[in-house]
Formats: C-alpha cells, structure tokens, sequence
C-alpha cells in the first residue's frame, strides 16, 4: 500500500511495534480536514455518525505526510510541499473509482 500524497510504500503495523519508524507507518488521513468537516455538519451526531467517517473523505497517507498535513485543506499543504494538487486529486479519484 502506498502514500496517495508522496507515493511512498506504508507499512501497516501495530502501534506498539516500536520497530517501525512512525514516517513510514500507513495512517487514514481526512482529505478534508476534520475541523472544516465538523463547520460543515449538521449537529455533533450528524459530524460522528456520518461526515467524520465518510471513506470518501478517507486514503491511506503515510506518517510523515499526515503529520505535515495536520489540520490544512489538501490545496494549501500542497502549495506548501510543492505538490502537484491536481494530479493527487485525479489519484485519489481514481482509487475511489475502483473501489
């Protein structure tokens, strides 16, 4: 499995296995922040029960990049990494597609 941000292979893991370097851990990451997700809910059952958990919403990002990511739109982390956003976009609608 690989990084839908930098490419990079994920390692899945126990997060007590202390073998494993954290950058290199396969994380779930909120293309959409989860602070701008809980704005756009309806109420706090709606932001838990349906907008938090939308798998649209999730890939598979390695440690470094989530960590990185932290809280920004995917637009602006990637303006600030230098990443070609349009092209991690088509990649990751490419993958929903083929699930």
């Amino acid at each position: 499995m690989c990084c839908a941000y930098c490419g990079k292979i994920c390692v899945i893991s126990n997060t007590r296995d202390k073998s494993v370097n954290a950058a290199d851990s396969a994380t779930l990451d909120h293309i959409v922040p989860q602070k701008e997700l809980m704005i756009q809910a309806l109420d706090d059952r709606d932001y838990f029960l349906r907008v938090r958990k939308d798998p649209k919403n999730l890939v598979l990002a390695c440690g470094a990049c989530n960590s990185s990511k932290q809280h920004d739109p995917l637009s602006v982390w990637c303006a600030k990494k230098n990443l070609d956003h349009g092209k991690i976009m088509v990649e990751i609608g490419s993958r929903i597609s083929r699930s």
